[in-house]
């Protein structure tokens, strides 16, 4: 992806089509959907590969977090961008 936006973007596509056919066929208990429509969602906005931002100019991801942006700093400081962090 060439850069945050559009990888939240298609996140967004996927997250909402995948997760809207899941609801259509009835394939998982509602609580289950909702549980992973949650998760997918955090994912996308609030915890991404580019935590390892913090301290190096932040990310989006980073400026969501607000005043709570520092808890990440000691992950910045460890992990170089692009690096072993964007693998997982």
């Amino acid at each position: 992806m060439p850069d945050g936006r559009t990888h939240e973007r298609a996140n967004l596509l996927l997250g909402a089509s995948a997760f809207s056919l899941l609801a259509w066929q009835e394939a998982l208990p509602p609580e289950l959907l909702l549980a992973g429509a949650a998760g997918f969602t955090v994912g996308t906005f609030l915890v991404t590969p580019d935590m390892d931002q913090a301290g190096k100019g932040g990310s989006r991801a980073l400026k969501r977090w607000g005043p709570l942006a520092v808890l990440w700093l000691p992950y910045g400081l460890v992990f170089k961008h692009r690096g072993l962090s964007h693998l997982w």
